[in-house]
């Protein structure tokens, strides 16, 4: 599958898609692979599926507002800043809240 925007997936949909997922990982991992050899094979395919269409995803262009669906490709924080794949303070360097801003 092509790094091409994934037509049609709303991020309410790829948040389901990621749930699903992750129950299916969860489902996976109970089943016996002597006993359900089969099944265990046609997940693990199932799975893949998901996890490319899933990479695949690439959210709607949200110039100059916040961007709660993608990390902060410095710190891991959200929101980003747009279209810029950074947070407030690593886009702007801000040294007192870059890396997240904490409150402790």
């Amino acid at each position: 599958m092509n790094k091409a925007k994934v037509n049609g997936l709303s991020s309410e949909k790829v948040t389901a898609l990621r749930e699903a997922l992750g129950t299916l990982i969860d489902m996976n991992d109970l089943l016996d692979p002597g006993e359900d050899a089969n099944q265990v094979r046609d997940t693990n395919l199932i799975i893949e599926f998901m996890r490319e269409a899933l990479s695949a995803y690439i959210p709607e262009p949200n110039p100059g507002r916040k961007n709660w669906e993608v990390e902060c490709s410095d710190c891991g924080e959200t929101p980003t800043v747009g279209d810029t794949g950074l947070c407030g303070p690593c886009c702007f360097v801000k040294e007192a809240t870059r890396g997240g801003n904490r409150y402790t």
